[in-house]
C-alpha cells in the first residue's frame, strides 16, 4: 500500500455543486453565509492527479479484508479488519503454550496438539 502525498498546490481535488448554483448563491455574501452555516452543497468530485506527488492506494474491501481471507477464520463476508485481528489474536493465544512442566519430545498431551521438539 502507498500513502497519498498531496503536493500542496491547492488542486488535489475537484469540487462539484448543484445545478443553478449561481441562482441560489447570486453573490459572495450568500455563498459565504451558506459556507459558514455548513449548508453549501458540494460533492468531492474525484481527485485531480496533477495535484498529487503520489497517489495513495485506495481503501476498499478488496484490499483490506477479502471474503476468502475472512472465511479462513470462520468469519462471514461482513467481517471487519478489527474482527479479523481479534480472531487471529484469539487463535494465537490458543496455539502458544508455555509453562514450567516437563515435556516429552514428540509427544503432546496438550489440547492444542502442540508437540515439543528438540533441535540439536
Amino acid at each position: 500500500m502507498n500513502d497519498g502525498i498531496i503536493m500542496g498546490t491547492g488542486d488535489s481535488r475537484y469540487l462539484k455543486s448543484i445545478a443553478g448554483f449561481l441562482q441560489v448563491y447570486p453573490n459572495y455574501e450568500a455563498f459565504a453565509a451558506a459556507l459558514v452555516a455548513g449548508t453549501l452543497p458540494i460533492d468531492l468530485n474525484g481527485k485531480n492527479p496533477d495535484g498529487w506527488a503520489q497517489q495513495g492506494t485506495g481503501l476498499n474491501k478488496a484490499n483490506l479484508l477479502t471474503d476468502a481471507t475472512a472465511a479462513l477464520e470462520g468469519l462471514g463476508s461482513e467481517a471487519t479488519p478489527n474482527e479479523m485481528f481479534a480472531a487471529l489474536a484469539n487463535r494465537s493465544s490458543r496455539m502458544i503454550t508455555y509453562g514450567t512442566s516437563d515435556l516429552t519430545p514428540g509427544v503432546s498431551s496438550l489440547e492444542t496438539g502442540t508437540v515439543y521438539l528438540v533441535y540439536e
